[in-house]
């Protein structure tokens, strides 16, 4: 019965919808309010029990409370307007959109699962390194970071569409700007091409004694893959000869630190990208914070609205719940980003832009 613009309840930023019906029929008005107590129909019981009192087509802020018995209470705070509300949507919308872990979460997951069967099965036994399953699961995990990574540049140039931001132009020209410069960078997209057209990239990764510690380390033979890719005159052999000229003079590299440095030359484009739209995640910051300082003591915060249903009585509620983690981790991404750039941070206790300090809340 949820609508079409519903998400699992209790996630902040989504709007809720589900139908509540009479208690036992009880539905008494009282002018242009219902009291009684009404059975949820929401799927998997989430909210299994709710008194409420307010019926009306208008949005409302309020505390949220689960009882003891399970039950969930909603205390009325005041109203809010359409425009409120719509602008609200959008601050959640955004900070979620830009939050850290939502931009660069699938990259990091990624990385750190190549490194992880890497390092880990490589220093159990040098054999290992020659096995059919280690060089399978290795070259599944590459191709999984591969693709992640030439995504999250996507990924990035479709978020200026979605936020319709103009002055966030400047993440195309810097990803313009790693392609031709980077070497790293370069390299690992040249991978992917690898991985997509002939495959397996893994077939360019090798292993030898490591100069600088014991054990082995993983390395490209960069003459040997070069010198592969670029024998032809058609355009893929032009983009390796590109990558090559940006390696002159290096023969081998260590696999790790071409990982390591393509990841953090994304990290450094999607700190700029948060960074260009700082204000404007502040003022949204702002704005939750302070209806939040309105609610605390009354519940979890959230804006609701409902409707009568006439057939069965009841009645339709919509939700939309503000949770303090979507406010700290939009004060953490701003910060993160100014850390990545070198800029110092902003003391969010001090700063009022940031609206009331609601550091005690956190935990």
């Amino acid at each position: 019965r949820q609508s079409a613009t519903s998400a699992r309840s209790g996630r902040s930023g989504h709007l809720n919808t589900f139908p509540c019906f009479a208690r036992k029929g009880t539905l008494r008005p009282r002018g242009s309010r219902f009291s009684g107590s009404y059975i949820s129909a929401h799927g998997r019981g989430v909210v299994a029990l709710c008194h409420y009192g307010l019926v009306t087509e208008a949005w409302t802020l309020a505390g949220m409370v689960k009882e003891s018995n399970g039950e969930i209470t909603v205390k009325e705070i005041r109203a809010v307007g359409d425009d409120e509300q719509a602008s609200v949507v959008a601050s959640l919308d955004r900070l979620k959109r830009f939050s850290g872990h939502s931009l660069m979460g699938a990259l990091t997951d990624a990385r750190n699962d190549l490194m992880r069967h890497l390092y880990t099965d490589a220093d159990d036994a040098s054999v290992a390194l020659s096995t059919a399953e280690f060089r399978s699961k290795f070259g599944a995990k590459l191709s999984h970071w591969l693709t992640t990574f030439t995504g999250f540049r996507r990924q990035m140039e479709n978020l200026i569409a979605l936020v319709n931001v103009p002055w966030l132009t400047a993440v195309q020209e810097n990803f313009e700007t790693v392609y031709r410069k980077h070497p790293e960078y370069r390299l690992t997209w040249q991978l992917r091409n690898l991985d997509q057209h002939d495959p397996p990239a893994s077939a360019a990764v090798s292993f030898r004694s490591a100069s600088d510690r014991p054990g082995l380390m993983a390395v490209i033979d960069l003459p040997r893959l070069f010198t592969d890719r670029t024998a032809n005159n058609d355009r893929d052999s032009a983009q390796w000869r590109a990558c090559q000229a940006l390696w002159a003079g290096q023969e081998i590299v260590e696999f790790a630190q071409v990982v390591h440095l393509a990841y953090l030359a994304c990290e450094t484009i999607m700190g700029a990208a948060v960074h260009d739209v700082e204000l404007r995640l502040i003022e949204d910051i702002g704005r939750l914070t302070k209806l939040y300082a309105e609610v605390v003591g009354s519940g979890a915060p959230c804006l609701i609205r409902t409707e009568p249903i006439v057939v069965p009585k009841g009645m339709n509620m919509q939700l939309l719940q503000i949770d303090l983690l979507a406010i700290g981790e939009a004060i953490v991404t701003v910060n993160g980003a100014r850390r990545i750039l070198g800029q110092p941070e902003i003391d969010v206790k001090t700063d009022p832009r940031f609206g009331p300090d609601l550091s005690a809340y956190f935990s």
